[in-house]
């Protein structure tokens, strides 16, 4: 990601490794990352917002990213 911030597929293998180690807003923030760049993500996003909802937290989508 030094090299180039918008790598899609790193992204989405830190939001996956992130996300196996229960730490979801760091999985959200990449994420998202690689969704805007193009990566099939959107299942790992939907398991995060309900995660979320669940909590009865509000979804990452209503939040700062």
């Amino acid at each position: 990601l030094q090299y180039d911030p918008e790598h899609a597929g790193a992204h989405s293998v830190l939001a996956s490794l992130y996300f196996q180690r229960q730490q979801y807003d760091l999985a959200w923030h990449h994420g998202t990352q690689a969704a805007r760049s193009g990566a099939p993500v959107e299942p790992l996003l939907n398991a995060l917002r309900q995660l979320r909802e669940g909590a009865g937290a509000t979804p990452p989508a209503n939040r700062r990213q």
